[in-house]
This record gives structure tokens, sequence and C-alpha cells, in this order.
């Protein structure tokens, strides 16, 4: 264990509440308690910077001064929830049941409304929150009995709402002025205490399971060296270890060492070591305020939102695809069109090549269109008739025969008119 060191003198109280607050939760936060001044402040609200090491007063409003009671800090917000006790007015010592509701960034101090399921005034009871921002009354004094500790009253910070639970197992005896701690894994461990006579304290431990309903106390075997029994004593959850420290023993005799539990193992050790410290770091998570509690009809919701988001993708999707499919078909198509149409331009305009026609052979048709003779011509040659072709020979000459299956220019092929070939010899 560290070394003691002493700091600023801060109020004289006794049986007050210390929480922590602040937007680093860098605060201690001590209301009420017995004064031991003797003209005590009004104001029973104090603020111990753990930056600055200084003490100081807000400027709230408080509620009238009481003893005895509890105090819990949400660590995901600066509320703190402060729950019954003893009024300090005057000897009677009136017990109360009031909720309220301490905000340290904006410095408001507010009553909660009571509903059906509100516990009965009480003090010497414990108040612990677990990470599901539920507070857990257990035990303690009302009106002149103990209370059943095994009728687990719950307050659900988010819904600002009671509820009481009957817990099964293996439950601990009632008792008073004992402590209790939280774990990671929704227990709620309460060490201590004692009878209502103060004649009797308690050195066992019970573990409260809350993760299931009914809540059940469970049955462990506790390890090591057990401490002697007390309470008015404090409880500290570091990491997986609850850290006993003061109280009073047999006969009020006061106890100024310390104890260590693992938790993990539920043996008291007698050497101090840190583990899992994360689990119970004040550092307030980056998250906004919301409740543990996931209902069904956000459930639907998001799975609704989530399909919706995953089609638009898809189709998204699906159109850039087939706009990259299509502008490759359409550059494919356009440069395709292009070589074709230069390669049929230069096939028609570029000249051909003439090759000399051998048997070249004249045609004859007689008046009934019967053929007479292929007399064998010379070889194709340019004269100074051929160059006078006219429009309509040109443009038969343009065209292609096959004779002998052999490619031959209709202007190579003479067809003689045998009545005209008579006149122009009658004629001559």
């Amino acid at each position: 264990m560290p070394d003691w060191q002493n700091g600023e003198v801060g109020p004289k109280v006794a049986y007050h509440t210390v929480s922590f607050g602040g937007s680093q939760n860098e605060l201690l936060v001590i209301y009420g308690g017995e004064s031991l001044e003797e003209y005590p402040p009004t104001n029973s609200l104090f603020y111990y910077d753990t930056a600055t090491e200084n003490w100081e007063i807000p400027i709230i409003v408080a509620s009238k001064r009481r003893q005895e009671h509890t105090a819990v800090t949400r660590l995901n917000d600066p509320s703190i929830f402060i729950f019954g006790g003893i009024s300090d007015t005057n000897d009677t010592k009136i017990q109360l049941n009031e909720l309220f509701d301490l905000n340290i960034s904006n410095g408001s101090w507010s009553t909660l409304s009571p509903d059906e399921n509100t516990p009965s005034p009480r003090y010497h009871h414990t108040a612990t929150i677990l990470s599901d921002g539920k507070m857990y009354i257990i035990g303690g004094i009302s009106g002149e009995d103990l209370v059943d500790i095994s009728q687990i009253y719950v307050y659900d910070t988010y819904k600002s709402q009671w509820s009481v639970q009957n817990a099964t197992g293996n439950p601990p005896l009632n008792r008073r002025d004992h402590a209790a701690v939280g774990t990671n894994d929704g227990k709620v461990i309460i060490h201590g205490g004692v009878d209502i006579t103060f004649l009797n304290p308690y050195q066992d431990i019970g573990v409260l399971d809350t993760t299931n309903i009914p809540y059940k106390w469970l049955s462990i075997n506790v390890e090591g060296s057990i401490p002697p029994g007390r309470y008015s004593h404090t409880a500290t959850m570091v990491g997986t270890n609850m850290i006993i420290a003061f109280g009073l023993t047999v006969n009020d005799t006061s106890d100024a060492n310390i104890y260590t539990l693992d938790t993990t193992t539920y043996k008291w050790v007698d050497e101090y070591q840190p583990n899992n410290l994360e689990y119970t770091s004040t550092t307030p998570p980056e998250v906004m305020k919301q409740s543990p509690e996931v209902k069904p009809t956000n459930t639907k919701k998001s799975s609704e939102s989530t399909n919706i988001m995953i089609i638009v993708l898809i189709c998204i999707g699906s159109m850039f695809i087939l706009s990259i499919f299509l502008g490759i078909t359409c550059y494919w198509y356009t440069h395709r069109t292009e070589k074709d149409n230069k390669f049929h331009s230069k096939s028609f305009l570029e000249p051909r090549p003439q090759y000399p026609i051998k048997n070249e052979r004249t045609l004859t048709i007689d008046d009934s269109n019967q053929l007479i003779s292929l007399p064998p011509i010379h070889p194709f040659t340019i004269t100074d008739e051929t160059q006078e072709m006219t429009l309509e020979d040109r443009v038969m000459g343009a065209d292609i025969q096959t004779i002998n299956r052999s490619l031959v220019p209709k202007a190579t092929l003479h067809v003689v008119n045998p009545d005209k070939e008579q006149d122009d010899k009658g004629g001559g």
C-alpha cells in the first residue's frame, strides 16, 4: 500500500457521504454528516478538487443537512444520486426516503418524485450503482427494525423509476452499517455490518447476482486471513480488488488497518496487487448518455434502415457497373464502325490493277438472240473509240460480268447487232 500523506484540512464531519464528480470526475463531493463544529455551516455541500488540491464551497442550495444517507455517481455524466438517511436538525432523528439528483455541470439540486415502489424511510443501508445505471438499495434500518436483506430496492437512474425484487439463494443475515461495492459483471458485494444492538459485528461477505431475474444471493467460499468483524467502515472497488478501511469492531474499538479482498477468487490477500484497473476507471466515457436497455422497436427500425441502405448501395453499384459496360460497348462500336468505313472506302476508291485479258472473244447475237460465234479478238487495248464512250457505256463498263469463270470488264465485250452491221456494210 502507498504511504499516507497529509492534505489540506476540510470540513469536520462524520456519517457523511463522499462521491466523485466534475467534468473529468476530478472532484470529491462531500455532503451532509454530523458536524463537529460548534456552529456548523448552513450549507453542508463541499468540493475537494484533486487536481488543484483545494477545497471549495459551491454556490448550490442543497437540501437540509442529514446523516447516515447514501450517495452514488453515474459514471457517464456528473449526476450524483442521494437517498435516505436521518435528519440532523433535532434529537428525534427523523428517518428520510427522499431522493435527490445533484448535477454538478449545471449546478442544480433536484428532488426526484417518489412512486409506488419508493422504499420506506431508512438509514444505515447501502446504495450501489452498476454499469446498467441502476442503484441497488440493500439492508439498513427502517422504523425500529432491520430491513429484509432479500428485499432489494432498485432505482433506474435513466428511467427515473423505482422497482423492488425479492432475491433468492443463500442470503446473509439482516444487518445495518455494512459496506458494499459493485463489480464489472453485475454483482453487488456487501461486507461486515452489525446487528440491531451494535453488539455483534459481522465479518462475512455476501454476493448478490443481478444479471438474472430474480436476483440471487450466491454461496461462496472465502479464503485467506479474514479481518475482524466491523461496521461503519468503507469499502472501495479498485479494479477487481475490494479494499476495506477503518471502522469499528467489538466494543466500538476502531481499526486503522487496510484489508484487500481479491474478488476474482474471494481470497483475502496479504499484499495488494493492482489488477484490472480499467474496470473501475472514473474517466467519463466519450459517449452520449443512453439507456443500456435496447428496445425491440429500436432494433427493428435499425434493421430496416440497414436493409434499405444495403439495397440502395446495391442499386448504385449495379448502375455504376452497367454504365461502365455501356461505355466500353459504345467505344468499341464507334471505333469499329470508323475502321470498317475507312476499309470499304479505301477498297472502293483505290484503283485496281488491270491485267491483260487473253483469248478474249466477241459475242455475236442474231435476231432471235441466238449465239452465232465467238471469234477471237486482240488483247484489250485503249483506243480512241473507247475513250469516246458514252456515259451509258461507262456506267455499263463499271460492271463486272463472268464468262467462263473469268472476271472480264464489260467494256471489253462488244455486242454486235447483225442488222446494224449489214446496214453499215451496205452503206459502205
